[in-house]
């Protein structure tokens, strides 16, 4: 199955900034010959990364929220982050 993606023009590799051109199930970098697969129609850009960045990767894409509540809102994320003195003091670091 060729992939066909109404933006294909805008994307090009991360890896060299070559541009991309279809194949089975990816896209093709035509500069460096770098395969990226597309799943879903979405193109997975991702480069390749240190083994401690991917173990972490993986972790979160099991588990994207540690310790949150399947029925946290963002309204209740930042109650909860309110309440932290860390958040508190990030808040006030960022404001300026």
């Amino acid at each position: 199955m060729t992939v066909v993606l109404a933006f294909e023009g805008l994307l090009a590799c991360p890896t060299c900034r070559g541009a991309l051109r279809r194949g089975d199930a990816s896209l093709v970098c035509a500069g460096c010959c770098a395969t990226y697969e597309v799943r879903h129609r979405v193109p997975r850009l991702r480069t390749a990364a240190d083994a401690r960045t991917e173990r972490v990767r993986e972790f979160y894409s099991v588990s994207p929220f540690p310790g949150y509540r399947s029925r946290d809102t963002l309204a209740t994320l930042r109650w909860r982050a309110s309440r932290s003195e860390f958040a508190r003091a990030l808040d006030r670091a960022n404001r300026g």
